[in-house]
């Protein structure tokens, strides 16, 4: 993107900011939250697609079976991955 195109952009906002009614702003703020969560959908997609793609040898590196691994997978992209959880089942498996 060019600078004349971002500076007219930015002007754009500016203008839309000011001029808008406030059912717009409604409708701008809720796109922006529902584009929002689209993209964490997508990222719990790519994050789970990347563990599930990890050779057995550096998930054995990082603590974590590929059974661990599967049952994170499998979950709906619409729940967050559980950090917590895996850094637990890491320590239960290093410990045992």
């Amino acid at each position: 993107m060019t600078r004349m195109t971002q500076d007219f952009r930015a002007d754009q906002v500016a203008v839309l900011s000011v001029a808008a009614p406030s059912w717009m702003e409604s409708l701008l703020s809720a796109l922006r939250r529902c584009f929002g969560m689209l993209r964490e959908w997508h990222d719990r997609l790519e994050v789970r697609g990347a563990l599930g793609e990890l050779p057995d040898r550096t998930l054995q590196d990082i603590g974590l079976t590929r059974g661990d691994v599967d049952n994170e997978s499998a979950r709906p992209f619409w729940r967050a991955v559980d950090y917590d959880y895996l850094e637990r089942l890491r320590r239960d498996n290093s410990a045992a």
